[in-house]
């Protein structure tokens, strides 16, 4: 070991030191009377430790819009902050040292559990309550609201890219201005209807902050909701009377817990009911910029026509105003190599709105599925594939593939068909015979493919050119299959990481043509991408997918200069990031980046 202390500071804040004990000591309390599960979801809701949460917890809450929960806000302040002054002042404390008192009793809860976006808001918010209890004022909302965002903005102005400062103010925000329009205008006085019409107004609020961020949103969360957030306030009291109980004796706090657990446990279970139900995703993919103002606007307009217009025409409006969140259909054609480091992963969308996707792998990107391949395909609006084609069974093409089927029910996109080389069977391999198992337990349909099959998706048809019908290869790179791809005069070939025998049975009835576009066989490696091949297809752009400092040295330099000779325009993801190509009928198309 190398390492040195570069630095070393003196002071020691003796009244943070001494917050962060009291949370470790509150988090062993929390440990010892909830089962284990249930204390981690604690810990996150009463001390603001979310790292020690269980993935499938945390993502189960996610997935059904009920993430919320987990986080110090609003609920918290009323809860401690009102119910410590109210015992102040029954205590005949004065109103003015009650209110101090309060104040200082938050800022420490504040402080303890780290003054997270939400904590700072309803701590401003909650400031402003009680100095209009010690002036005598009305309390207004809104300015409470306006002056927390200004605060936290003048700190940090890039909160206004944190999802967690834009779902808090988004949700005050509504509370404020359109569910009081929407009260005033409710067709029918139903508490259940009153209810339900209220949850639809505020997740209305928050639903631009949810597509710019997740690109989908549950539907049942609207009800869940209503069953969720009342539960809250037992969740919370029953938490915190366990922390006090669990002081004296452990096993009062375990019997005073149990409320909240079993609200818990109720929670999850609703969630995974919800979870398989048809429909629990809606995948939308990210509203434009111009979409979001629209509906900002229209909601404005909702809010200030509210005292003047019928009321069904209010309710007409606030629709129109949700329908333009949703994005449009893209009429384009398109190829995207998304950047997956040290592997491969292309997707096609077509004019008619379908799409594709040729491979899906990382060899130096763990969970490339949950963190690259599906936030890009939601991006895209994307809930079906007509297709999924492996070019070959390497981890680096199919790993991420296999985390989607793994993942099939819950991730919200649904697979027409798996494509697999149509291989001799000793060729296939352990990750050959698994994607097999995982579609057959899955119910996707697995088709092997061959050369001369073809398929078309609208306008647009594809070719398999490699491999053989039960070809016998001694490398799985050699087995990739080769797909060419016409839309009108745009032509493109998809490789895979073919080289070796593979390229030369390919050069066999390869006919000289040009080709639009070419993705690079086996990341750009010396070993295909032969010369003869390019003279024979000639391409106007190459593009290449790699992990940067990769240990194989991809792409190489012999490689690329082929390529430069052969005056192919060169894109790699190393250095463009994902790369987008978008073509017409006439064969024009244009290449886009996003730079690192």
């Amino acid at each position: 070991m190398n390492g040195r202390i570069l630095a070393q500071g003196e002071k020691t804040d003796h009244f943070r030191e001494r917050l962060y004990q009291l949370r470790e000591y509150l988090g062993l309390l929390l440990d010892a009377c909830y089962p284990e599960k249930d204390a981690a979801v604690m810990r996150a809701m009463l001390l603001g430790e979310k790292g020690l949460l269980y993935q499938d917890t945390k993502e189960l809450y996610q997935q059904n819009g009920i993430i919320h929960i987990l986080s110090i806000s609003g609920l918290h302040i009323s809860l401690l902050g009102m119910g410590f002054y109210k015992l102040l002042r029954k205590a005949r404390i004065p109103l003015k040292a009650g209110a101090a008192l309060s104040l200082l009793f938050m800022f420490c809860y504040g402080s303890m559990t780290g003054m997270g976006v939400s904590v700072v808001r309803a701590f401003v918010m909650f400031a402003f309550h009680m100095a209009a209890q010690m002036a005598g004022r009305t309390y207004d909302m809104l300015t409470a609201m306006a002056v927390a965002a200004v605060l936290l903005l003048f700190s940090q102005p890039l909160y206004l890219e944190h999802s967690g400062f834009l779902f808090s103010f988004c949700a005050v925000c509504g509370i404020g201005t359109v569910l009081p329009a929407a009260q005033e205008n409710y067709l029918w006085k139903c508490r259940p209807l009153e209810s339900f019409c209220g949850g639809i107004v505020i997740s209305a609020c928050t639903l631009p902050v949810y597509l710019c961020y997740y690109y989908e949103f549950p539907p049942f969360s609207v009800l869940l909701n209503l069953v969720v957030i009342p539960g809250m306030t037992v969740v919370l009291v029953s938490g915190i009377l366990t922390v006090l109980t669990g002081v004296w004796a452990v096993a009062i706090g375990k019997i005073v817990c149990l409320p909240g657990s079993l609200l818990l446990f109720l929670y999850e279970k609703l969630c995974a009911l919800c979870a398989g139900l048809p429909g629990h995703t809606w995948i939308t993919g990210c509203p434009a910029t111009w979409q979001i103002v629209l509906f900002a606007g229209l909601l404005a307009l909702v809010v200030y026509i509210s005292p003047k217009a019928p009321k069904l025409f209010f309710w007409l409006l606030f629709m129109v105003a949700l329908r333009v969140l949703v994005p449009l259909h893209q009429n384009e054609f398109a190829i995207h190599m998304v950047d997956v480091g040290q592997g491969d992963c292309i997707y096609v969308h077509t004019p008619d709105d379908r799409s594709f996707l040729i491979d899906g792998g990382s060899t130096d990107r763990k969970e490339v599925e949950r963190y690259q391949i599906l936030p890009f395909l939601k991006y895209q609006g994307t809930d079906r594939l007509e297709f999924v084609l492996v070019t070959h069974p390497d981890s680096d093409h199919m790993n991420g593939i296999l985390e989607m089927l793994e993942d099939y029910e819950t991730n919200g996109i649904t697979i027409g068909m798996l494509l697999l080389p149509d291989i001799a069977e000793e060729c296939q391999n352990e990750n050959y015979l698994l994607l097999l198992q995982k579609a057959a337990e899955k119910e996707i349909p697995v088709h092997r493919i061959s050369a001369g099959e073809k398929i078309r998706i609208g306008e647009v048809m594809l070719t398999c050119m490699h491999p053989q019908k039960k070809g016998s290869y001694n490398d799985t790179n050699a087995e990739s299959v080769v797909l060419h791809l016409r839309y009108g005069q745009f032509t493109a070939l998809f490789t895979g990481d073919l080289e070796g025998e593979g390229e030369r049975q390919l050069l066999e009835k390869l006919e000289k043509q040009k080709i639009s576009l070419l993705k690079v066989a086996h990341h750009g490696s010396s070993g295909a991408t032969s010369q003869e091949f390019l003279d024979r297809i000639a391409p106007s752009v190459a593009i290449i997918s790699c992990g940067p400092d990769n240990s194989y040295g991809h792409p190489h330099a012999e490689t690329l200069q082929r390529l430069e000779d052969t005056g192919a325009g060169i894109y790699v993801t190393t250095k463009c990031g994902s790369i987008t190509v978008k073509a017409d009928r006439a064969g024009h198309f244009g290449v886009s980046r996003y730079i690192r």
